[in-house]
This record gives C-alpha cells, sequence and structure tokens, in this order.
C-alpha cells in the first residue's frame, strides 16, 4: 500500500511538508495550524507516519526536472457542495479524482499514466477549474520549474491522513471511499497530458474561430456575474479583430454564454471600447486560463498586437541561507533574486528578462515599496542547509583546508603555506594569504576580505597570533582544530563468481 501512494504521489524527492494543527479555527473556518517545509528525503516511514495519523505529509508536485505525474485543483471554500460538485464532473466527464480537504473544500486530483511537464499540466488544470466555475483557482504544481536545488516549490497535504479514520477521503457517488477502495479506483482514472489538452477541443463554435484559447475556455464554461465585463471586453476586442459585424459576433456571445447576459447599454459600451486602436486583450485578467504559445499561434491571438501581460506574483520564498536568498514567481515561473535584486526595481526588471524575457512595468516608488512589502507579508521560509549560501560554503573551504591540505609537521612550516595543528591549544593556525590562495584555487569569490575576516571572527572563533618564524615575524590566525577522518572507507566485498 506504501509503495502504491509513493507511486501515485511521486514528486519532488528531497523535500516535504508538514502541517501541525492547533485546534484553533480561522474565522472562514480553516483549521489553523503550522505548516513547515523540511529539505530531507522523502520516505516510506514518512508515508507510514501520514497513514497512521501521528503525522501529516505534504508533497511538492514538480520534481527537479520540471516533470509531474499529479496535479491538483484546490478549491479553498469551507460550505462547498461536495454532491453537486462531483455531478459537474461528471456532466463535463472530466478526468478528475476528488477529495475531501482537511478544511471542507475539495481537492481535485489528475493522475496521470506517465510523467509530463509541469508547464502542460498547470495550463489543463486552469482550464478544468474554468470549466467548474473555479476562474482563477490555485493550482499545483504553482510552478512550470523550479529555481535551482535549493528551491523546494509548494506543496500540498497529501490525502488518507490517518488512513480509514480520515476526513481527507476520496469520494466516489456521493460515498468516501477506504483506502483499499481508493487505490482500486484511482487505477480506472488515470489519464494522459495528451488527453487532457484535447479538451479544450472539443468546442466548436463558428462565431468563434480564430479566438485565443482563453476566450474559447470561458465560453465554455459560461461567464459569471463577477468577471462579465473584463471578459466581454476581451471579446469585443477579438469581435472587432475578426469581423466586419462584431456585434453580431457579440450579441451571439452575450445571449450563449453569459450568465446571466449583460444589457444591451452595458453590451453598447464595451462594443465601443473594445473597437479603440490603443486598447488591447486584458491577457491580466484572464490569466487562470492563459495559454500565451497557442494565444501566439491563434489567428486573432496577441502575436499581432501589444498585450498587456501584467505581472503576476504567485508568491515569494526566503530560503534562510545568510545572506537568504529570495525565490520568487512570476507568471509562472520561478526567479531566485539576491536581497538588493528583489529591492531594488530596475535589477529586479532585468532579473525578469534574463530568466523569462519580460520588463515588469515601472510603478511610483511609493507604489513599489507597497508591492514588495505586500510579497513579503505572504512569504513563505525554508530553513536552508547548513553549508547553503556564501557564509555555509565557505565554512566548508575553511574546513577542507585545515584537514585535506598536507598538514605541518612543525611550526616553521607555516611558512610552506600549510596549515599548522597546535594539540596543545586544540586551534590550527596558518596564515590568510595561504587561505585566500586556497579559496582562489576552489574558486570561491561570493566573500569579500572584509566579509571573510568577520565570519572568521563572528562564526569560526578565530584568533590572531605572532610567531617568530625562522627568524621572521609572521601573522597568523588560529580556528579551533577540525575533526579528521580516523577510520578508513569500508572496501565493497565482491562473490568469488564476479572474478
Amino acid at each position: 500500500m506504501i509503495e502504491k501512494f509513493m507511486e501515485l504521489f511521486a514528486g519532488l524527492p528531497r523535500a516535504y511538508g508538514t502541517y501541525k494543527l492547533t485546534g484553533e479555527t480561522s474565522k472562514k473556518g480553516k483549521a489553523e495550524g503550522r505548516a513547515t517545509t523540511i529539505q530531507e528525503p522523502v520516505t516510506e516511514q514518512l508515508w507510514v507516519a501520514h497513514l497512521a495519523g501521528r503525522q501529516g505529509l505534504g508533497i511538492v508536485p514538480i520534481r527537479d526536472d520540471g516533470s509531474v505525474v499529479f496535479g491538483v485543483i484546490d478549491i479553498d471554500e469551507y460550505d462547498l457542495d461536495l454532491k453537486a460538485l462531483e455531478l459537474k464532473i461528471k456532466k463535463l466527464k472530466l478526468p478528475v479524482v476528488m477529495f475531501r480537504s482537511k478544511s471542507g473544500g475539495a481537492h481535485l486530483y489528475v493522475f496521470l499514466k506517465a510523467q509530463a511537464s509541469a508547464k502542460n499540466i498547470r495550463h489543463s488544470l486552469g482550464y478544468i477549474a474554468e470549466l467548474l466555475g473555479y476562474p482563477g483557482i490555485e493550482v499545483f504544481p504553482k510552478q512550470n520549474h523550479l529555481a535551482g536545488q535549493d528551491d523546494v516549490g509548494n506543496w500540498i497535504n497529501m490525502p488518507y491522513f490517518a488512513g480509514d479514520r480520515t476526513t481527507r477521503y476520496c469520494i466516489k457517488d456521493g460515498k468516501s471511499l477506504t483506502v483499499e477502495q481508493f487505490l482500486k479506483y484511482v487505477e480506472t482514472r488515470k489519464t494522459t497530458i495528451e488527453d487532457l489538452m484535447a479538451l479544450e477541443q472539443d468546442f466548436d463554435d463558428v462565431y468563434l474561430e480564430g479566438a485565443p484559447p482563453c476566450l474559447i475556455a470561458l465560453a465554455r464554461s459560461g461567464v459569471g456575474e463577477g468577471m462579465r465585463n473584463d471578459v466581454m471586453f476581451s471579446f469585443s476586442v477579438f469581435a472587432h479583430k475578426a469581423s466586419e459585424d462584431p456585434v453580431n459576433i457579440l450579441n451571439h456571445v452575450n445571449d450563449n454564454y453569459m450568465q446571466p447576459p449583460l444589457t444591451q447599454a452595458e453590451l453598447a459600451v464595451l462594443i465601443r471600447a473594445g473597437g479603440k486602436k490603443d486598447y488591447f486583450y486584458k491577457c491580466s485578467a484572464l490569466k487562470a486560463v492563459c495559454n500565451k504559445e497557442r494565444c501566439r499561434q491563434s489567428r486573432y491571438g496577441i502575436g499581432d498586437g501589444p498585450s498587456d501581460p501584467g505581472l503576476a506574483i504567485d508568491g515569494i520564498t526566503k530560503i534562510c541561507s545568510d545572506p537568504p536568498t529570495w525565490v520568487v514567481q512570476i507568471n509562472g515561473s520561478r526567479i531566485r533574486m539576491s536581497t538588493d535584486e528583489l529591492l531594488t526595481q530596475s535589477k529586479f526588471g532585468k532579473r525578469c528578462v534574463e530568466s523569462i524575457n519580460f520588463l515588469p512595468p515601472t510603478l511610483k516608488a511609493p507604489k513599489w515599496v507597497a508591492f514588495i512589502n505586500a510579497m513579503l507579508a505572504e512569504r513563505r521560509e525554508v530553513e536552508a542547509p547548513p553549508d547553503a549560501g556564501p557564509a555555509g560554503q565557505f565554512m566548508h573551504h575553511l574546513e577542507q583546508f585545515c584537514v585535506t591540505k598536507a598538514p605541518a609537521n612543525s611550526r616553521d612550516e607555516i611558512l610552506l603555506g600549510k596549515p599548522w595543528h597546535d594539540e596543545e591549544s586544540g586551534r590550527t593556525f596558518f596564515r590568510s594569504a595561504d587561505l585566500f590562495k586556497y579559496l582562489e584555487q576552489q574558486r570561491f569569490r561570493d566573500l569579500k576580505e572584509n566579509q571573510i575576516y568577520a565570519l572568521l571572527h563572528d562564526v569560526a572563533n578565530v584568533k590572531k597570533d605572532f610567531f617568530n618564524l625562522k627568524g621572521r615575524g609572521v601573522n597568523v590566525w588560529g580556528v579551533p582544530t577540525f575533526d579528521r577522518q580516523t577510520e578508513d572507507f569500508d572496501v565493497p566485498r565482491v562473490p568469488e563468481e564476479e572474478f
């Protein structure tokens, strides 16, 4: 059973999340708790603890190569009618497996028969969410790719915490399934990324021929009151591009896809606005169903005009190294930044151009400060491994210099560039020039000399000393002696028959 769960939910293998409930409930009805990301391997023991109800487990769907085998739509509503949602999923014949979330909402999983790119499944999940009437809802994975080996993305709580005693169960025909029933059922619901993407090709309307894929997706699902004006404005832009009689198209769209239809007075305003030459699609308002690559290929997509994609910031993660590293998710991509790049608007824009070929709009200083503060207020924090960041890497190099470099047999051999281990004081002494030479050989250039001096003083507990060596006065540094390896590595035994 554990093997099947690990296969179904095979995400990032080098980190996981856990969420410990505090017993409190928010004003919205959500169970409160403390979320923690741990950069350690996902093991069978973690799954055992999860299914036994001892410790909850969160899995990051995206792997280091940008692939996934499952994706999730997170409908975070606590008075959700799960039966009505399941009926809608069945009516639309969507390859979705529905679970009750820990707070009473729904997690809609898509399980793949073979791995696919995170980018493709994110697009398909956004489209399915639109069909179900939840535009802009949260989907996992939250990114198209990770920013590097210290980036861990975003995790989602796994179902069946506490096994058959769970409140996070799979729902089929309005009933909760046991673990065993779920494992049998899920095998019948697996799909392929090709079948998911084909969902968008099952809709045919001659009035919308050549329209951007986002508008086709919205037409298929229907547009409620909260989005009608923005969506109909973009339909108006399309209609003026596609036809000499845009009013005919827009009346068709209004009558068939707006729920409820706009009044003729409201429609007339949007018809006039969409026909202005300096107006274009409101891409930022349609980002939940946006597929820029396909849109550029559409006859009346963004390829023939100045789109307005906006700057979609989906979250920020602080990797608590020294100094910290920031991972910002922008328009579906993860970008690693230094603190200086995060705070300086011009450097922020440069990183965006280098990473995703997109230059964000320039904001006035007060708005930029408010924008950054809003991101920081919602940040996630991830504890970095001890050797992460320039400071951790320097301490590793210092230890290697003291331990692996051929040691001096006597104090005088410090002049030969060797570290000398003084057993009486329990310190290793060396010249600063020899350490800097070693760091240069290792191509370590992330810290300036004054920063290294500060680390030696504050972290490495260095003490300055003065030795008289071979008649010369020499300034040296002394650090507490590092432990040395005292045992040889085990030599694997090879069976005789292999010779």
